[in-house]
């Protein structure tokens, strides 16, 4: 795992607390940021799948998007049922789903900040490997949450792996958790055609602004993983393949009830 000589291993049940920022590194990669506000559930999904086909082309630099959601949804894994009994609740509740391109299990999407990156594993400061990914992302919104006052640290306990349930209540190695325990972020990943997709959520604690923490965490990515970023908004290519996968496949039965992708078929789920 990298940077494993600043912090300890712990047993299982323990936390890895973190004791100050890190320089920056001798290497600047240039990555673009995007701040893209509150969005559907739909075009959320849709654009963070945009932003992964078109990394495979090489057609976008590497990118961290901040979002929201509006109106407040449930997103969920790509291999979980939706007529487990989580999902049903929730759709009792009157909340829209979305299948995610990736991994994990559901989440409520209520007033908290939502992250992805899309990059080259390995390349422009990306860490190779799956975990070494999710705790470098996670590093760094640990230090935007520290910036503000708060204590989070990383969960460094067991793990117990589920296509079912919701992903708050089971903490994987490295999530975000806070008092003692509590999770408060977790991320999923999509791997292939040498791109990677990672996204993720950070429910912020009561008292503590959204809009600063949103301001804290570019900073804190530079910080953490030396990078500098150009701020900038969605290509055309990506606003059209964006609309594209939104009408075709999350916007679709198919897709978020079924699991079936038919956004490249002819007829598409329309």
């Amino acid at each position: 795992m990298p940077n494993s000589s600043r912090q300890k291993e712990a047993s299982d049940g323990a936390i890895l607390p973190r004791t100050g920022f890190r320089a920056c590194s001798p290497m600047t990669h240039e990555w673009r940021l995007l701040r893209s506000g509150p969005c559907s559930p739909v075009w959320n999904m849709a654009v963070d799948e945009a932003m992964y086909r078109l990394m495979k082309l090489g057609a976008i630099p590497p990118t961290l998007r901040l979002f929201r959601w509006n109106p407040s949804a449930v997103s969920f894994g790509h291999f979980q049922d939706v007529a487990s009994p989580e999902l049903q609740d929730y759709l009792a509740q009157g909340y829209p789903l979305v299948r995610r391109p990736t991994g994990g299990l559901a989440v409520l999407h209520d007033g908290d900040l939502s992250y992805s990156m899309a990059g080259m594993p390995g390349e422009s400061g990306f860490a190779r490997d799956a975990r070494g990914l999710y705790r470098q992302a996670h590093e760094s919104l640990q230090e935007a949450l520290t910036s503000l006052g708060l204590r989070p640290a990383l969960y460094a306990g067991g793990e117990h792996r589920s296509v079912s349930g919701l992903c708050n209540a089971v903490p994987m190695r490295s999530d975000l958790i806070l008092d003692g325990g509590k999770k408060i972020g977790g991320s999923a990943q999509v791997r292939g055609g040498g791109a990677v997709l990672q996204h993720g959520v950070i429910h912020v604690p009561a008292g503590v602004s959204i809009d600063q923490f949103e301001e804290a965490v570019p900073l804190a990515f530079e910080r953490s993983m030396g990078v500098r970023f150009a701020e900038a908004t969605l290509s055309p290519s990506e606003i059209e393949l964006a609309a594209h996968l939104a009408e075709r496949k999350y916007g679709c039965d198919e897709w978020n009830l079924h699991g079936r992708d038919l956004s490249d078929s002819e007829g598409g789920c329309g």
